[in-house]
């Protein structure tokens, strides 16, 4: 029989009880039903947009959690310290794109729209509707739709990112199709994908040959990383990223010719 960890319990009904209030009580049995079928290994019995829609919910009453438990400036700040390491140190790309046109897929209600600089910035993420008039969204063009059916026409982006999203998404081959669909044949993916277990806010869980393998179906690496995720700043978000041990990802261009759709 294997060993009961107690300590492991108690943290983790305690954090239950105490964020009841941001989940609802609802959301709060989700997650442990969830939860109940990672660890026994029956979540395969839940379809994949049973899973996406719990993940989808948690994931955007994570954020108003976040929001609240750091202030706005807090979040902000360390949200954006985020990005700007991800295009220093990650992509080695730095941030000016100016005269293109950049679009944040997966981009949540910030993304890296604020630290970048283009001719254009377009933020997609279905969490936006969610939440549109309950926060402030930064300048730049910000699209409530999900990344399986993006509402731009193709060749549309110079430049498009996609961080630390891939294992959100209910299909993410059918969402990589979609991003090279919207990619010029020239363009560039800034792509990044944490290397964790899955959860109830994250439904694939990848190896990084999984990962690689996915994502070079459709595209070819011209810089390819494999890194610790950084910790930047303080507070709960910070606090979640300590224990994620890998990130994989980097740039990337199109496979031309395919037929993806």
């Amino acid at each position: 029989m294997p060993e009961v960890n107690i300590k492991f319990l108690r943290e983790y009904f305690g954090w239950l009880v105490h964020n009841r209030k941001w989940f609802g009580t609802r959301m709060i049995v989700q997650k442990l039903f969830v939860d109940f079928l990672l660890v026994t290994g029956l979540d395969t019995f839940l379809s994949r947009s049973t899973r996406w829609k719990l993940a989808h919910e948690f994931h955007w009453r994570w954020k108003v959690m976040c929001l609240a438990v750091n202030g706005e400036f807090g979040y902000n700040k360390i949200s954006d310290s985020t990005s700007v390491d991800s295009f220093m140190n990650f992509y080695g790309t730095g941030v000016d794109f100016s005269g293109k046109v950049l679009v944040d897929v997966g981009c949540g209600i910030r993304g890296c729209l604020p630290v970048v600089l283009a001719k254009e910035k377009v933020g997609v993420d279905p969490i936006i509707g969610v939440l549109s008039g309950k926060v402030n969204f930064p300048e730049g063009k910000y699209i409530s739709a999900r990344a399986e059916d993006i509402p731009l026409c193709d060749d549309y982006a110079d430049v498009v990112v996609c961080s630390n999203a891939l294992n959100h998404f209910e299909d993410p081959r059918k969402s990589l199709k979609e991003i090279y669909r919207i990619l010029k044949n020239d363009g560039v993916l800034l792509v990044q994908v944490y290397i964790e277990p899955k959860s109830i806010s994250h439904t694939f869980e990848f190896t990084l040959e999984e990962c690689r393998s996915l994502i070079c179906e459709m595209f070819t690496p011209v810089v390819e990383r494999v890194g610790k995720v950084p910790v930047i700043g303080g507070g709960l978000v910070v606090e979640e990223l300590r224990n994620i041990p890998a990130r994989y990802g980097g740039v990337f261009k199109k496979k031309l010719g395919l037929s993806v759709l």
